[in-house]
């Protein structure tokens, strides 16, 4: 492929291509607005992944899997939270960190800790891959949480301390994305 040549994708087919692979990846019937979300935001993922000399290839299959360091992994991590928040019937959970006991609790607070300062040093840098890594970081401890912690079935003191946790790792999934 030779950009020189006339040779190359426009930028409407990667997305029409990752829209088609979004709607087969999810097997659901999803609005076209919503396979839309998961493909551009699988898009930016992608790229901003890359580190600003980096040759940059776009697999449209690998890029809205859920199995691998992509952007609709990252989604798929904020779309279980938010099932676990709607699952739970409580106002906004107060949160100490002192209560963490579980090594999954404490692991997923220390990465939503760090979230400002790699803000800053993506920023600083000049690296938005930066974020993109934290993000990927961030979901592992999501995911690790999500297996090892249950919200629903607890003692309530317990329950609002998961759910604070559920809540702010939404909230930092949504503003990295939104940033990326």
């Amino acid at each position: 492929m030779s950009t020189r040549l006339g040779e190359g994708d426009f930028l409407y087919d990667v997305l029409e291509r990752s829209m088609n692979k979004a709607q087969e990846a999810t097997d659901k019937d999803l609005s076209e607005d919503k396979v839309k979300d998961i493909a551009v935001g699988s898009l930016r993922y992608n790229l901003l992944s890359k580190k600003r000399k980096q040759l940059v290839t776009f697999d449209a299959e690998k890029a809205v899997s859920v199995k691998s360091q992509t952007g609709a992994s990252v989604q798929y991590a904020y779309a279980r939270l938010s099932s676990i928040k709607d699952k739970v019937d409580t106002d906004e959970p107060e949160f100490d960190a002192s209560h963490l006991e579980h090594q999954s609790e404490i692991e997923l607070a220390q990465k939503l800790s760090m979230f400002p300062m790699t803000v800053g040093s993506s920023i600083e840098e000049y690296e938005p891959q930066g974020l993109a890594v934290y993000a990927e970081e961030l979901k592992e401890a999501i995911n690790q949480f999500y297996k090892d912690c249950h919200v629903t079935g607890v003692e309530k003191d317990l329950k609002n301390i998961r759910l604070a946790l559920v809540m702010a790792s939404m909230n930092v999934l949504s503003d990295v994305m939104g940033i990326l």
